[in-house]
């Protein structure tokens, strides 16, 4: 069995089975038999013949390209779980999985975050209406990628107000629910504002269609991950931002920005469809102590001007 034939099954009877997203049968296909996957430096050899100088070869050649250890890691991931499958499926003398050794990566390195000023000018310079509606939608909500994606209209249909507010007066804004279908076909409710809303409706009203994805590709079919990618990579680059912006990049800033607002973690695991609190701490603390840090700092931080200090010490 080669690489090649190994990954099919493996796509097939494995990451299908659990009906996996499109995105995720994507990026193992990518770390394994695409652009710098194992392929590249071992060619399509039988799988029970890759040994620790493939490993080591694959790992010089991502680090030559300039790939980050996040990037390595999650390639090595996507091979120690194909190795480990291929072994306990069909019990060809493969290498133990267990032996290939992560990248270190830089502890504590902060993540990309993307200020609501910095989504404004997203916003404006996105190029169509189904562009403006995706990244309000990503950015007030906090979705995934793959739950964005696998909306359908009736579930855009369904949206329902759960607050109570005066439209006259302006007292409150509407709060928006929506049920999304997120990781294990769990459903769960998410919110946003109408800033979102109004964004979203304003692209359905450019449809006349009768197609059932909430946002359609050019050739009218549902809209894939590397669609919404390369707008994004072209819309951050319009708009000089000097950040990497990714469909998760929207998912990260919310919650930070909701956790620094004083969001209760169970509270945000629950938005967020994370299982455990802990895990939403754990991702999180850092860029909500960065971002407190700074606040402090902005408030306080006059202290620190010598005549300002002097005059207080004295």
């Amino acid at each position: 069995m080669t690489i090649t034939e190994a990954h099919r099954a493996f796509d097939i009877y494995y990451l299908l089975d659990l009906n996996r997203s499109e995105k995720t049968h994507s990026e193992y296909r990518t770390r394994i038999v695409g652009k710098n996957g194992l392929l590249t430096v071992t060619g399509d050899i039988p799988i029970e013949a890759i040994n620790p100088q493939h490993i080591l070869a694959w790992k010089l050649h991502m680090r030559d390209q300039g790939l980050q250890a996040g990037y390595i890691n999650d390639c090595l991931g996507s091979l120690r779980w194909l190795l480990k499958w291929v072994g306990e499926t069909t019990r060809l003398p493969v290498m133990d999985y267990q032996t290939i050794r992560y990248e270190r990566e830089e502890q504590n390195k902060p993540k990309t975050l993307l200020t609501p000023e910095e989504v404004d000018k997203l916003v404006s310079v996105a190029p169509s209406l189904r562009a403006k509606a995706i990244i309000e939608l990503l950015f007030n909500s906090g979705i995934r990628s793959a739950e964005l994606t696998s909306l359908d209209r009736w579930d855009w249909e369904a949206v329902t107000i759960v607050n109570e507010y005066d439209v006259v007066h302006h007292r409150a804004e509407p709060i928006y629910e929506l049920q999304v279908q997120g990781k294990n076909q769990k459903y769960r409710a998410t919110h946003f504002h109408s800033r979102a809303y109004v964004a979203v409706q304003r692209y359905l009203e450019t449809r006349d269609d009768v197609y059932r994805p909430l946002f359609i590709s050019q050739q009218n079919r549902r809209i894939s991950y590397h669609t919404i990618s390369h707008m994004l990579h072209v819309t951050a680059a319009k708009a000089q931002l000097g950040k990497v912006v990714t469909q998760h990049v929207f998912r990260h800033s919310n919650a930070t920005l909701l956790a620094v607002e004083g969001m209760p973690l169970p509270v945000l695991a629950a938005h967020l469809g994370h299982k455990d609190s802990v895990v939403t701490q754990r991702v999180y603390t850092n860029e909500i102590s960065a971002i407190q840090s700074r606040r402090g700092y902005a408030k306080f931080g006059q202290a620190l001007e010598s005549g300002h200090a002097t005059s207080m010490l004295t």
